[in-house]
């Protein structure tokens, strides 16, 4: 190998190593640097998703239960248009008495408490309890919920 790279003219070794130098510099930008800035822009989504919990539960835990004025089939109504319209998909929603329990599944967090955020703005629909749990890539969540009238 040697021999042969010696009886290479000077030109012919520039381009060699320039070639070798520059696919070291490609490989080095794709197995060093592009690891670290996917884990600094998943970095960021989780500190905005974890943000937005933290106002909802805050914002959640100011506001006083009183009593339900919406009936359960007015409430429904509401869930399923404004999740229509967010792009939620419920897959399962039943009544129980003043509250309805919901099932979503493979949802991204960001639009699941985008439209819980709104339901508690626009409609003061709130959770009373919640149980969320990362699909096994990590990429969505699947949600059971239990929703009331809050004030």
């Amino acid at each position: 190998m040697t021999a042969w790279f010696t009886a290479l003219s000077q030109r012919e070794k520039l381009l060699i190593v320039g070639g070798a130098a520059l696919i070291g510099v490609v490989l080095f930008a794709m197995m060093v640097m592009g690891p670290v800035l996917r884990f600094q822009s998943t970095a960021r989504l989780a500190y905005d998703d974890a943000s937005t919990t933290y106002q909802l539960v805050a914002r959640a835990a100011e506001s006083p239960s009183g009593d339900n004025s919406l009936d359960s089939s007015a409430m429904r109504s509401i869930l399923t248009r404004t999740a229509g319209r967010s792009g939620v998909v419920i897959n399962r929603i039943n009544s129980n008495g003043a509250e309805i329990d919901l099932s979503i599944s493979n949802i991204n967090t960001g639009r699941l408490y985008g439209w819980l955020g709104l339901l508690q703005l626009e409609h003061k629909i709130v959770v009373r309890e919640a149980q969320i749990r990362p699909s096994n890539d990590g990429s969505t969540v699947t949600a059971r919920l239990t929703m009331a009238e809050g004030q």
